[in-house]
């Protein structure tokens, strides 16, 4: 548990200093330990902020998130739900 939230934390900080492949590689981490949702709305950030090379990847992500919240009633800061969501309807209209 320790090790999970440490490496999401680290990944979290990481995204907003805008170093998102750092970020993707600890959220990966991440999500080795525990699968979460709020872990895959902050990879579909990092991904997203990779180039659009990465947007499909993103968007993936972003819908585990929402699945995850939706079919296992996981817990979620209301923010990354909302960029989660954001990012899917933005993916749907490209």
């Amino acid at each position: 548990e320790f090790r999970r939230v440490l490496f999401r934390s680290r990944g979290w900080a990481f995204l907003g200093l805008g170093q998102f492949s750092l970020a993707e590689s600890d959220l990966r981490k991440a999500l080795q330990i525990s699968p979460e949702a709020e872990a895959h709305c902050m990879l579909g950030e990092a991904l997203s902020g990779q180039g659009q090379e990465r947007k499909e990847d993103a968007f993936d992500e972003r819908l585990k998130c929402i699945e995850l919240v939706q079919t296992q009633k996981h817990k979620i800061e209301p923010r990354w739900l909302a960029l989660a969501m954001t990012g899917i309807r933005n993916g749907i209209q490209k």
